[in-house]
């Protein structure tokens, strides 16, 4: 009997046997996409302003990178370390041939506009955080950037990369953004655990993950301009 016209243009479903199930592709995703979570300074599109929009509160301490068996590790702390507090075996720059730095930073989760999800964005470049200084201080424009979009634009010129941070008008944020934030808080992301070296999006996994961070490698502005 020939096939009515409704079945031929049926389209096929996914078999339950398919070569991975539904949640085993979501998980798999997951795993893989995981260190994209932290935005890397770096890899922004050269010259193309990258808009984000703060959520909640944000932490901020010191940090540097430490070389673990040939291998980058970010470490943080709140209080920047001292004398003996200080590791040996911190990571040399391979264009100075000097120690990374032991610098301020800032992270927060960020609403990325260009990926359409919430991310961690961790500035440490002192460039970046004097403009977002400025804007904070700014209370009677723009003041705490929960309230308004920052855009950042990385230029490279002679071999110094370079990182310009700008406000948009302030405007409160959408639903769906204020959504997704709540869902991400409510299922219990914390941003302290990046004292430990943990996942913010998942506190209670392994906290020897790899981050999505840059080796102390690159220069911003004549210093090293690492993005961690």
């Amino acid at each position: 009997m020939p096939a009515t016209k409704a079945a031929a243009t049926t389209k096929a479903k996914r078999p339950t046997s398919a070569f991975l199930t539904d949640e085993q592709i979501e998980e798999v995703a997951k795993d893989t996409q995981g260190n994209d979570s932290f935005v890397g300074l770096s890899k922004l599109d050269e010259g193309k302003p990258h808009r984000f929009r703060y959520l909640g509160s944000a932490v901020t301490g010191y940090s540097t990178w430490l070389d673990v068996d040939g291998k980058s590790r970010p470490i943080r702390w709140a209080r920047k370390p001292v004398g003996e507090a200080i590791p040996g075996n911190i990571q040399i720059n391979k264009d100075s041939g000097k120690p990374s730095e032991i610098k301020r930073f800032v992270a927060g989760f960020v609403w990325d506009y260009l990926k359409e999800r919430i991310r961690v964005l961790n500035i440490d470049q002192s460039s970046i955080l004097s403009q977002l200084n400025a804007f904070i201080a700014d209370a009677e424009d723009y003041g705490d950037p929960q309230g308004y979009d920052i855009k950042i634009t990385r230029k490279v010129e002679k071999g110094f990369t370079k990182y310009t941070l700008s406000a948009s008008p302030p405007k409160a944020v959408s639903a769906e953004i204020d959504a997704a934030f709540e869902a991400l808080m409510e299922g219990g992301a914390d941003l302290t655990v990046l004292f430990e070296n943990g996942d913010p999006f998942n506190p209670e996994a392994s906290k020897e993950e790899d981050e999505d961070e840059e080796t102390a490698e690159e220069e911003e502005e004549g210093e090293g301009g690492e993005d961690l």
